[in-house]
């Protein structure tokens, strides 16, 4: 998936709708990519619920917080 562009409504409609059908897709055998890392921030823990293998979701936490060091390191970050 990739981010068309975020709006003042995107968290009321679209993210939801992205969401649902994500879920379907998986449901049915299908696996999504999400293609922008920032777009995780927030949703961390719903994201360690769904994993099945600990091994990933421990990878997935790393991930998230070197992303999140490194963009500190030059005076941005996620909060």
């Amino acid at each position: 998936m990739k981010c068309g562009g975020s709006d003042g409504f995107s968290g009321i409609s679209a993210n939801p709708a992205v969401g649902y059908t994500s879920d379907l897709l998986a449901a049915l055998g299908g696996k999504v990519l999400l293609a922008e890392f920032p777009e995780l921030c927030g949703a961390e823990q719903q994201l360690i619920d769904r994993t099945i293998d600990e091994d990933k979701a421990k990878k997935f936490i790393y991930l998230m917080t070197t992303y999140n060091s490194q963009a500190e390191a030059v005076g941005s970050g996620f909060i």
